[in-house]
C-alpha cells in the first residue's frame, strides 16, 4: 500500500477502515438528524415519505440478503478481515458492492422521509467514503487474493449497479 493510500485511509489518527460501514452510515444519519432538529428545518428539499419508506425497505432488504449470502459462503463481512471467497452469484451478478448500495438506498429513503438537506448530505458523504476509501481497499485486496478470477468478475460487474 502506498503512503498516499495510507494517508487517505487515516483521518485524525483513526484508521477509517477499522470502522464498520453500517456504523459510519448510522453516525452520519444521527448527525444529520441532529442538525435537522437543531436548526428546526421546515423547508423541505425533497419530501416524499411514502417513497422514502419504500426505498428504505428496499435498501435494507438488499443489505440483509447480501449479509445472508456472506454467511452462506462462510466469508467475512469485515472490510479489513481476509475474505475466504468472493461471491459472484445472486445479487453479486449486478453489483460488486450490494451491501453498500443497499445502505445508500436506505439512507436515500430516510432522506426522502425527512426531506431536508442534512440527510441528503449524509447519504452523499457515506457514498464518497465507501467509493473513495473502502471499495478501492477491498478491490485491491480481492485482486491480490483471487487474481484472474476476480479480475474477470471485476470487468464483468459494475461497482455499484
Amino acid at each position: 500500500m502506498s503512503a498516499q493510500e495510507n494517508k487517505i485511509e487515516t483521518f485524525c489518527g483513526i484508521n477509517i477502515l477499522k470502522l464498520r460501514p453500517p456504523k459510519i452510515a448510522i453516525g452520519f444519519a444521527i448527525i444529520a438528524i441532529a442538525v435537522h432538529y437543531a436548526w428546526s428545518m421546515e423547508a423541505k428539499v425533497l419530501h416524499y415519505p411514502i417513497c422514502g419508506v419504500l426505498l428504505f425497505a428496499a435498501g435494507f432488504s438488499i443489505s440483509a440478503c447480501t449479509w445472508a449470502a456472506f454467511r452462506s459462503y462462510n466469508t467475512t463481512l469485515s472490510p479489513v478481515a481476509k475474505p475466504s471467497s468472493f461471491i459472484e452469484t445472486g445479487i453479486f451478478r449486478f453489483s460488486r458492492n450490494p451491501i453498500y448500495f443497499g445502505i445508500v438506498l436506505a439512507m436515500f429513503g430516510i432522506a426522502l422521509v425527512f426531506g431536508t438537506w442534512p440527510l441528503f448530505i449524509a447519504m452523499a458523504l457515506f457514498f464518497l467514503v465507501m467509493n473513495g476509501i473502502f471499495i478501492p481497499f477491498e478491490e485491491r485486496r480481492m485482486k491480490s487474493l483471487f487474481g484472474e478470477n476476480y479480475g474477470k468478475y471485476y470487468k464483468r460487474v459494475r461497482r455499484w449497479i
